[in-house]
């Protein structure tokens, strides 16, 4: 989920003053697409980002289920 959050929008998904702040942040998996590159996104990237940042295991996307919903035709349509 971070890759994808950094290959999409060059930034990291979380951060923060101290490192205190940053752990926060990863532990509440709250995190935002806001910024002018986040604009050309599709809601269907930041989708599949939300899935793959998910803090809870039983809730994030595995590999083989993000590979399959990016490849799932009817998904085709959707730009990254």
């Amino acid at each position: 989920g971070v890759l994808a959050y950094m290959l999409l929008s060059s930034r990291l998904p979380f951060f923060g003053d101290s490192q205190n702040e940053i752990m926060k942040q990863i532990l509440s998996g709250k995190h935002t697409f806001v910024g002018r590159r986040w604009k050309k996104v599709s809601n269907f990237s930041k989708d599949l980002v939300s899935g793959l940042l998910q803090v809870c295991e039983k809730r994030r996307l595995t590999a083989e289920e993000a590979f399959y919903i990016m490849n799932s035709d009817n998904q085709t349509e959707h730009a990254l």
